[in-house]
């Protein structure tokens, strides 16, 4: 099966709040800019008290960024974008290693969206496992948590264009770029500064290209809303009040 759905990535990719409970990585995602180091530095560590895993790694990339008709995301495997070193490990508990990932292919004219996986498989100790066997004794079972990030990987000219329609109930958004827009989560962001009550909460999100959004609010409380994209590249919204 060449995609992936959502459901079954939800499975593979695990969120790091779960990863905490066994292999976690140091970053929930990172980025690729155009000009910027073709190789960064990562830290997977080993969480569990008492185990030792081996660590393999797979890599995915996200097929429908530009023509997601529905909420759900489609994967598919790849090999060749990314070199990994080492690309299998061991981790004993408590331990951290680094590794090194590394950019392979040259930017293009499109943003490209990964997710690194990394699998750990317990290492368990046979001596014994006859006897077991021979008693009619099965090994306890250990539910194993996955590290999972997100790589970004910008287009040769990265162009952060959002562009809004306000109306009398909210403003849809529209990324007209060729890079995802973060806009940053706000928890206090204030209006007017000589009404007490007019302070609000600006939520994260994260609108892709080719996507809207929808965000209710009222048509007479203006906004200054900051998107970013890959941390370097920053727009700021100014949206005035409808009478």
């Amino acid at each position: 099966m060449k995609f992936l759905s959502m459901f079954l990535c939800s499975f593979l990719f695990m969120n790091m709040a779960h990863a905490q409970l066994d292999v976690a990585v140091d970053t929930v995602q990172r980025y690729f800019l155009e000009g910027g180091k073709r190789f960064q530095t990562l830290k997977v560590s080993n969480n569990s008290g008492d185990s030792s895993f081996e660590i393999g790694a797979e890599l995915y990339r996200y097929t429908n960024i530009h023509d997601r008709k529905t909420h759900e995301a489609e994967f598919e495997p790849v090999q060749g974008h990314f070199l990994l070193a080492p690309k299998k490990f061991k981790l004993e508990p408590g331990q951290t290693r680094s590794i090194r990932l590394v950019h392979t292919k040259q930017h293009d004219d499109k943003e490209h969206v990964y997710r690194l996986n990394f699998i750990p498989k317990l290492i368990t100790d046979n001596v014994g496992s006859n006897n077991e066997d021979a008693q009619g004794v099965k090994p306890s079972a250990k539910v194993i948590t996955a590290a999972g990030m997100l790589i970004l990987v910008s287009p040769k000219e990265p162009d952060l264009d959002i562009s809004y329609n306000r109306d009398d109930a909210g403003i849809t958004f529209t990324n007209t770029g060729n890079v995802a827009g973060d806009f940053r989560l706000t928890k206090e962001y204030c209006y007017n500064s000589n009404i007490e009550s007019s302070c609000m909460e600006l939520p994260g999100k994260r609108l892709y290209p080719g996507e809207q959004w929808r965000f209710e609010v009222a048509s007479d409380i203006p906004l200054r809303w900051a998107v970013l994209a890959y941390k370097d590249i920053q727009k700021w919204l100014d949206i005035p009040a409808v009478d």
